[in-house]
């Protein structure tokens, strides 16, 4: 087991966000949650990465307690997270900002092989890499974002709505980015999402999040089946 969450709350003043959340993911297999806007997907992710602290319940990342480290800390531990809004410095050059994502490594050869790879799984940045970030659209500040996260050499990926915002045709390629990552490199991957019908094409073990609660879990082929999440996004 790669990451294991028990019995975990957060809540922001007396609002209580998540309540008795349980969690498991395993090594090399990528994990799914899925929600509606508000239902605390994005307080899941933050608290794991350490932004956030729980009130209550334990964080376990291969046998380690999480709950009252730093996220500088939990970096280091492997788990890296790529925000749901493509962060960049907008002066800085795509290049500059994605090996800011390698800060915490000292292989410099290393570093050159996966940059390589990074840049042949996105394109489109490899295309832009001496321009300005602030140059970007928003479906390239999103692969920014994700090669930036895969440069750190995670090994615990936290993907927070990656297709948020996006142009139809973008979301489909962001989603194809993400099953190639997955399936080619041996990487657990965590990550947010309310667009069920694509988030679903990756094969996943699935967790449904509403109003802070986990109200449903399985794997994705099965899960999408479930009348309850036709009640959740359409209210039925």
């Amino acid at each position: 087991m790669s990451l294991k969450i028990e019995n975990l709350g957060v809540r922001f003043s007396k609002a209580v966000v998540l309540s008795n959340v349980n969690i498991k993911v395993e090594e090399g297999r990528p994990c799914m949650i899925i929600g509606p806007n508000g239902a605390g997907k994005t307080t899941l992710l933050s608290t794991i990465s350490g932004i956030i602290k729980p009130f209550t319940g334990r964080i376990i990342f291969r046998g380690k307690h999480l709950e009252k480290l730093q996220p500088h800390e939990i970096a280091k531990e492997g788990i890296i997270h790529a925000p749901e809004r493509g962060i960049a410095v907008p002066y800085l050059t795509v290049m500059d900002n994605l090996m800011l994502g390698a800060y915490l490594r000292k292989d410099k050869k290393e570093i050159k092989k996966d940059l390589k790879k990074i840049l042949d799984l996105f394109p489109p940045l490899n295309e832009r890499k001496e321009k300005p970030a602030s140059t970007l659209s928003g479906g390239e500040l999103k692969m920014l974002g994700i090669a930036r996260a895969l440069l750190a050499k995670p090994t615990l990926l936290l993907l927070d709505e990656p297709l948020m915002g996006l142009a139809p045709i973008i979301k489909k390629q962001i989603i194809h980015k993400i099953r190639e990552v997955v399936e080619t490199q041996n990487l657990t991957v965590l990550m947010t999402e309310q667009e069920v019908a694509l988030a679903l094409n990756i094969p996943s073990m699935v967790y449904v999040l509403e109003a802070g609660r986990i109200v449903l879990q399985g794997e994705s082929r099965e899960i999408i089946k479930e009348e309850i999440l036709k009640k959740i996004y359409l209210g039925d």
